[in-house]
């Protein structure tokens, strides 16, 4: 299983997940990619916390470029013989990925999702494992 940040390295990064690949197709059965969540423009709680904030004001948007990055790790995945995990469904909603979702704030930094966040996609995050390692 291979969980990293990836999505904004462009070609460069889907090259370097593709050898990766390489390298541990070889010594595994089955390989998973799980897609990163994309990254946010600024520190969530900056955001949050910056006079006048909305949830709305927080929400931001996935690049044209991070979007082709997802769609060639998504394409070497698929090349590779591996099974692609997407969590974009729990991250992003039409293009607009919100910083507070219910009463959780997803974000805790830049990058990682919060701890509280994380846990809530705990059992959907399996579940799709399962099912594909089933």
């Amino acid at each position: 299983m291979l969980a990293q940040f990836w999505s904004a390295w462009g070609p460069g990064g889907v090259r370097a997940i593709g050898r990766e690949l390489d390298d541990v197709g070889r010594l595994a059965r089955n390989v998973l990619v799980i897609q990163d969540a994309p990254p946010h423009p600024e520190p969530a709680v900056d955001c949050l916390l910056a006079p006048g904030a909305t949830r709305g004001s927080c929400t931001f948007r996935v690049t044209r470029k991070e979007a082709r990055t997802y769609a060639g790790v998504r394409s070497t995945v698929a090349a590779a013989g591996g099974n692609y995990v997407r969590t974009m469904q729990w991250l992003c909603y039409a293009g607009k990925c919100p910083t507070v979702v219910g009463n959780v704030v997803t974000y805790r930094d830049r990058h990682h999702l919060t701890n509280t966040y994380a846990r809530f996609l705990a059992r959907p995050i399996a579940h799709r494992i399962w099912r594909i390692l089933s």
